[in-house]
């Protein structure tokens, strides 16, 4: 019996320095959550982190408070860029199927997994329903073939060659068919009908099928959530076929590789060692050098300070390089045309995926203004009558469109 306690007390007295560094490893980053200072911004994520919530009643007794506090102990914790990369790797070496969201594609391809019964059943049917109420709104405003959305999947929709085989991602495109169903009702509310929806809408595009059509090519970046200005492309042509125009050949442009050293939103997710992305910047052929002075000026949040070009250069020495389009988020971006030969103007109501694609739309209207929801404050109907625009075009990426609480505000 004192041989067995002898040896439960030693047992014992081996666990101690274990336990000891694990509450010293506590200690030392709780006191780091308490005297370090608060990072607001992330540039290897490149997003805003959370912030400590303000503790209420109401919050307390609604569970958010817990959530949000949840949030920011997760944002805030001392070493977190090291910790999810180590979290990661351990995660891949024991062979799960995806990391922090993230599918380990081929041909070193990140593709992000959504979960699809967590957005059908969130914000998606809310967005779809404002929606619909806004492309309602427009097309009594300017005509319903001046409206046009483009909802484009992401990566995991197209890319499904490069995908692990084990990979079941959700399948996007029901998100149309739901749209369509909600323009209907919308429509025939007002109109007393009833019923199902029948034809296809023709300001509701399907990218997804033209990209499909090009899967082998360069579509996305394969360390980051947006498509490539290639993939932009395929869209842009998709996007005036409909309004009855046709986009320059391919080879009416001049293709320069900007950087060769992107490394995206998913790599951020991950923290990993990843072979970076390269970016292009494409230009009408002939127009001069990319960097240069052009035919546009561009003005950011409404302030009068033109900038002579749609790209901006010294984005590319940071991290967020994607950001060279337009400078990245604004609330709202006007471009001016300044060679326009007619008054046609471009409202797009946009997440970034619009940021390349603009500059092939730009060319083709006096104004293009682009307002992104999750700053913008102003309502879209007095912006739409205020500056006298023509044409409306909604552009998002599915996943995103589906979980951006702000997009309630496109039926203001």
């Amino acid at each position: 019996m004192r041989e067995e306690q002898k040896h439960r007390q030693k047992k014992g007295r081996q666990g101690l320095p274990l336990t000891a560094a694990f509450l010293g490893f506590l200690a030392v980053f709780g006191a780091g959550l308490v005297f370090l200072p608060e990072k607001v911004f992330s540039d290897t994520e490149n997003r805003y982190l959370a912030q400590k919530p303000e503790w209420t009643p109401e919050a307390f007794l609604d569970g958010s408070y817990g959530e949000d506090y949840e949030k920011y102990l997760s944002d805030q914790f001392p070493m977190r860029g090291g910790l999810v990369a180590l979290k990661a790797l351990a995660q891949r070496s024991a062979g799960k199927g995806d990391v922090n969201g993230v599918y380990f594609g081929k041909d070193g391809y990140y593709i992000e997994r959504f979960d699809r019964e967590k957005l059908l059943n969130g914000q998606l049917q809310k967005n779809i329903a404002y929606l619909a109420k806004a492309v309602s709104s427009f097309g009594e405003s300017l005509g319903e073939d001046h409206v046009r959305v483009m909802l484009v999947p992401s990566a995991s929709q197209i890319l499904t060659e490069k995908l692990p085989d084990f990979a079941e991602p959700w399948d996007q495109t029901e998100v149309y068919e739901l749209l369509r169903e909600a323009a209907w009702r919308e429509n025939a509310a007002g109109k007393g009908k009833r019923g199902e929806a029948q034809d296809w809408p023709s300001w509701l595009l399907r990218p997804d099928q033209v990209l499909a059509g090009h899967s082998g090519e360069e579509l996305y970046y394969r360390t980051d959530h947006h498509w490539t200005t290639k993939g932009a492309y395929y869209a842009f042509s998709c996007w005036m076929d409909s309004i009855g125009e046709k986009a320059p050949d391919m080879e009416k442009y001049d293709r320069t590789v900007v950087t060769e050293e992107f490394l995206g939103t998913i790599h951020s997710k991950l923290n990993i060692p990843m072979n970076p992305d390269r970016i292009e910047v494409w230009t009408p052929a002939g127009a001069g050098e990319w960097n240069g002075d052009s035919q546009f000026e561009v003005f950011y949040d409404g302030v009068p300070e033109a900038h002579g070009s749609l790209y901006e250069p010294e984005r590319l020495k940071g991290r967020d390089k994607y950001a060279v389009f337009l400078d990245g988020n604004h609330a709202l971006t006007e471009i001016v045309n300044t060679e326009a030969a007619g008054h046609r103007r471009l409202l797009i109501i946009k997440d970034s995926y619009a940021h390349c694609f603009a500059a092939f739309a730009a060319p083709y209207f006096e104004r293009v203004y682009m307002a992104d929801l999750r700053y913008l404050n102003q309502k879209l109907s007095e912006l739409s009558e205020e500056e006298k625009v023509t044409d409306v075009l909604v552009l998002y990426q599915i996943p995103g469109f589906a979980s951006d609480e702000n997009v309630t505000k496109i039926a203001r």
